[in-house]
């Protein structure tokens, strides 16, 4: 993973977070998957 590639998701998860704050498991799901599929 590059740095862009990491500030992106940084950027998207700060994103989901604010706009919605009960969306923790979707955002935990997600990096999970990426890490499994890494």
């Amino acid at each position: 993973m590059t740095k862009t590639e990491g500030k992106t998701a940084s950027a998207a998860v700060k994103d989901i977070l604010l706009s919605n704050p009960d969306g923790l498991r979707e955002v935990i799901r997600t990096v999970m998957q990426e890490v499994l599929e890494a």
